[in-house]
């Protein structure tokens, strides 16, 4: 999986981004403190976004499990699916 060692992805309450699935399946990258992030198509661009953000720190990079849901705030959740005709669709 690109240059990423596994062993960097433990579950650490310092890492300063998470990386998951949403739950319609699109790569969601956000830091802890909701300043910045995105969605990706796939998890090497995912990853490699975050470790640009992080100048690649040891530990700064939390994958989020196979069964955790990683929302984006309003542009991953459902309330989109209610959204306002013209409203953009992601």
């Amino acid at each position: 999986m690109g240059c990423f060692d596994q062993k960097a992805w433990n579950v650490q309450a310092a890492a300063r981004f998470t990386v998951g699935r949403d739950h319609h399946g699109w790569w969601v990258v956000h830091d802890r403190e909701g300043r910045v992030g995105g969605l990706f198509a796939t998890e090497d661009a995912a990853l490699h976004f975050a470790a640009g953000e992080c100048n690649r720190q040891p530990g700064a990079i939390c994958r989020a499990s196979e069964s955790d849901i990683v929302e984006l705030g309003s542009f991953t959740s459902d309330r989109w699916s209610g959204r306002r005709a013209g409203a953009p669709r992601l």
